[in-house]
């Protein structure tokens, strides 16, 4: 059973979409919960550097991850976990952490931790 409303896990084979989804949704999380600010700006680079990213990140290696711009160890783990388990453990860890009927809110257009 999916514990996560917001993300259709329903499928095995991820593409980038689907992965930045899943990150954006941790970056939101991190956002509302005020996670470090690094770590944050961090996961946004990351973001916008996956966007970019011609080929598909589910056919890379954690070495050939980390040589993209702005993805570095921690950010290549949870790609690569993402890919294997459609999740990852700090996306796990803050929805735990995130009150029932807040991820429904968040995607109401104009809510969410930052405008």
């Amino acid at each position: 059973m999916d514990i996560c409303p917001v993300l259709n896990r329903s499928q095995h084979t991820l593409d980038n979409k689907q992965i930045v989804k899943t990150l954006k949704l941790t970056l939101q999380l991190m956002e509302l919960h005020e996670e470090n600010a690094f770590k944050i700006r961090g996961y946004q680079s990351a973001i916008n550097s996956i966007e970019r990213e011609g080929k598909p990140l589910a056919n890379l290696e954690l070495d050939e991850l980390q040589k993209i711009p702005s993805i570095g160890k921690g950010i290549a783990e949870a790609i690569l976990s993402i890919i294997a388990s459609d999740s990852h453990e700090l996306l796990d860890n803050l929805l735990k952490e995130t009150p029932k009927g807040i991820l429904e809110i968040m995607q109401i257009k104009g809510l969410g931790p930052k405008k």
